[in-house]
């Protein structure tokens, strides 16, 4: 199964995204004639059921039985017509048409031809349909909430006082990703440089060596390639005990912030002033502490679709790049090219030469928005001619995801995105 370029369905501008995991999104098809009309789209090139594994079609299905029932609570319809759509187009997908017996064409399937309709059969179907117009919101937004999975625990999130050494082998943790992350780790390069990896991380483990974190592909447990909004590169994990957590720049709560978020954190506390601050005439160039609500772990960014990926996943103790050019690269680069594939919108915040080289990875349709800066270390933060400090990057970010219709981040804690017009 593939995605094309050319293909209208591979890429879903346009239309209205209620909910999308990956691998199936569910659409609301705007036909005014014909209330709740909902699709569901599998995603990959498929032209019937049978190409897909039995654990996918019960996923389909399962998605496509939801969508019935938020229909039956929440419209009400006194009948509901299915029909897959195969073969003929190169996206599996099945409509579900919500149908009422005020309307005169009920029960026929809404292709056949129109019978004629009595004034008061329109005069009664006009004031229904009216009123499931403006239920629609209502069921929209409940679909939505009914797919979207129950909070459950960061498998990848390291218990209290548990250590962040790498105790288990490379390959045991790709079983925790999402699907669409393994497939791409399944391409023929960074398949390979996995394996080499593992053999290396054990070799080095043998050897007496004690690596960071403990799980490496932390970053990538929060956001499936198409949800991910923003992305944020850092180069290697933080070397000392205790700090690396598998996302880049972020370190525990009780950690000293190291110099580069440091230097993130006096540059929110410019784009987004604490009130407090600002009444008080206290300066923000100096702050240091955390904004808003946020403390030194960045997983709350994490959590709302920031992809904080460092572009080499270990690290030895006390010895920085220590894993540079042993493979990871080509791994990380596989998933940024896979997330710069989506259609939906995105960020790049690329600081530093590091990062920028990563731009030619990234396609040059200019349907993502790239922020280039300095990296925040205090040896180039304030270095012209693109300075970290002043860049104003969290907020372009936002306001250009509230351009493209898309929620926005709150960088802070204290619903910062709200100016930006997101959610």
């Amino acid at each position: 199964m593939t995605r094309h370029d050319d293909c209208p369905l591979c890429q879903p501008a346009g239309e209205r995204v209620l909910w999308h995991n990956g691998r199936l999104r569910v659409i609301a098809v705007d036909d005014p004639d014909y209330p709740g009309y909902t699709r569901v789209i599998w995603n990959d090139h498929a032209a019937e059921m049978t190409d897909l594994s039995p654990q996918e079609r019960e996923a389909f299905m399962a998605v496509v039985w939801q969508v019935e029932q938020a229909l039956r609570q929440h419209l009400r319809p006194d009948k509901i017509n299915l029909a897959q759509f195969g073969n003929m187009v190169p996206h599996l997908h099945w409509h579900i048409i919500p149908r009422w017996r005020e309307d005169s064409h009920f029960p026929q399937a809404i292709w056949a031809e129109a019978p004629g309709r009595t004034p008061e059969q329109a005069q009664a179907w006009e004031a229904r349909r009216q009123d499931l117009l403006r239920q629609l919101p209502d069921y929209h937004s409940r679909l939505a909430a009914a797919l979207a999975p129950e909070p459950q625990a960061d498998p990848m999130t390291p218990a209290p006082n548990e250590p962040n050494t790498l105790d288990s082998p490379l390959l045991t943790h790709l079983q925790n990703l999402d699907e669409v992350w393994k497939e791409t780790l399944r391409e023929p390069e960074p398949k390979n440089a996995l394996r080499n990896l593992a053999a290396f991380l054990k070799t080095r483990q043998a050897e007496g060596a004690t690596i960071f974190p403990r799980y490496p592909f932390r970053a990538l447990s929060y956001a499936e390639p198409d949800s991910v909004r923003v992305v944020i590169l850092g180069q290697d994990p933080y070397h000392g005990p205790g700090q690396a957590q598998g996302l880049c720049f972020s370190v525990p709560d009780d950690f000293p912030a190291p110099p580069s978020l440091q230097n993130i954190f006096k540059e929110l506390a410019l784009e987004y002033p604490d009130p407090d601050d600002a009444a008080a005439g206290r300066p923000q160039r100096g702050a240091v502490r955390p904004p808003g609500n946020m403390g030194h772990d960045l997983t709350a960014w994490a959590e709302q679709g920031v992809l904080l990926l460092n572009t080499v996943l270990t690290v030895e103790a006390g010895q920085p790049a220590s894993h540079a050019k042993q493979g990871w690269e080509i791994v990380t680069d596989a998933l940024i090219q896979r997330v710069a594939l989506s259609p939906q919108p995105k960020v790049f915040m690329l600081w530093g030469s590091h990062a920028q080289a990563k731009r030619q990875l990234l396609p040059p349709d200019g349907k993502h928005l790239v922020l280039l800066a300095n990296h925040p270390s205090p040896l180039s933060a304030l270095r012209p001619p693109r300075p970290f400090i002043g860049c104003n990057h969290f907020r372009l970010a936002n306001e250009w995801l509230a351009s493209q219709g898309a929620s926005t981040i709150d960088w802070t804690g204290t619903g910062c995105d709200e100016a930006a017009g997101g959610g």
